[in-house]
């Protein structure tokens, strides 16, 4: 049972569905206020955060009583999970919910600068995971992993039409990293490389400068 689950049948009163998902968010609202995180606060200094079913639903329960959480929210939550045991795969798991995927994500956007690369199985269920996010921030992480994935050839297909598509995105940031996927694709001399270098030397002219700015560093 997730804490909101226990919290809703913790009330001590009967509720409508909705009242009771307001009565749930205040206090979750009124906890964190009363037990922050960061590492001044002393709070968990005194938790363990071993890959145990109450270490999982802990980290779940931090993405999930936060609404559009900072990215300095992130990095602590990042900073005390980091070195729990299974910390990868639960943010895996975390990122195919829809309310989670955007602050999952980003938690492996950053797991990933630290390490620098990742191991196949890893990557394999990252690119999966490209296909399934919605919304345009966690396409954007996920974009931005991109650079640390040691990509292969079987990666290209699902991987380049998905990529494809975001380059037509209203949001000139995921443009950018779609045109940055692109061209990692195309190192791979796949089929389509030649095709999707074209792509990429057109879009030096007609995208925004940000977007040309994001390939010309690439291109050199």
């Amino acid at each position: 049972m997730s804490e909101t689950a226990g919290l809703r049948g913790a009330l001590p009163f009967k509720l409508a569905a909705g009242q009771q998902e307001g009565a749930v968010a205040e206090i979750l609202t009124k906890i964190h206020a009363e037990l922050p995180i960061g590492p001044a606060s002393g709070y968990w200094s005194t938790q363990t955060t071993q890959c145990s079913a109450g270490g999982r639903q802990m980290l779940e329960f931090e993405l999930a009583s936060r609404q559009s959480p900072s990215a300095r929210e992130l990095e602590d939550i990042h900073c005390h999970f980091e070195s729990s045991e299974g910390y990868e795969r639960r943010l895996l798991e975390l990122a195919v919910d829809p309310k989670l995927e955007s602050s999952a994500t980003w938690l492996i956007k950053r797991r990933l600068e630290d390490r620098k690369s990742a191991d196949r199985s890893f990557a394999i269920r990252l690119l999966d995971l490209l296909t399934l996010v919605r919304g345009w921030q966690a396409k954007l992480h996920l974009l931005q992993c991109l650079q640390h994935l040691e990509l292969t050839g079987p990666d290209v297909p699902a991987v380049r039409v998905e990529i494809l598509g975001l380059l037509d995105s209203s949001n000139k940031l995921v443009r950018a990293w779609a045109y940055d996927g692109l061209y990692r694709l195309a190192q791979l001399q796949h089929s389509n490389s030649a095709a999707d270098m074209i792509r990429l030397n057109l879009a030096l002219h007609d995208e925004s400068p940000a977007v040309r700015a994001r390939i010309r560093n690439l291109m050199g």
